[in-house]
């Protein structure tokens, strides 16, 4: 009998991290993202409706990215430093493949940046890269892309 076991989601493979800022077209960011992070925690009660209880949306979203701290142009930090609060819509490949398949599928969201990303530095003898942490609201989704129409 032949085991069928799952390809999971593997690091240092590669992903898909396409950012769009209104109406233009999406850039891709992966030569600056190290890590990616979407996470919930329960909506405030105060916030929660009886149409969104309802309906088990009782979650806020927010994702978690470790980037290298570039202030070159087209860089993802300078792309938060001169966008602050905008809506930037996100497509997220965990597996790297370009189009979204059903066992390799797409992650699609808006987030919304909060203000300016930190400017810092660290001394060190070794020619590791400055990286940075940004945390962002999703304003809309997660939702799954498997590539169905």
């Amino acid at each position: 009998m032949t085991s069928i076991v799952p390809e999971a989601i593997v690091g240092n493979k590669g992903i898909v991290a396409k950012i769009a800022v209104g109406v233009a077209a999406a850039v891709d960011y992966d030569g600056n993202i190290k890590e990616i992070k979407i996470g919930s925690e329960d909506k405030s009660d105060s916030d929660l409706t009886f149409a969104e209880a309802i309906a088990g949306d009782t979650k806020d979203y927010a994702v978690t990215i470790k980037a290298l701290a570039s202030t070159a142009v087209g860089s993802f930090w300078r792309l938060l430093w001169d966008n602050p609060g905008a809506e930037l819509a996100f497509t997220y490949g965990p597996h790297g493949n370009a189009v979204a398949t059903a066992d390799k599928p797409h992650f699609l969201f808006t987030a919304k940046a909060d203000g300016r990303p930190p400017v810092g530095n660290t001394a060190r003898r070794s020619k590791e890269r400055e990286e940075f942490e940004a945390t962002l609201e999703i304003t809309d989704g997660p939702t799954l892309d498997d590539g169905t129409p």
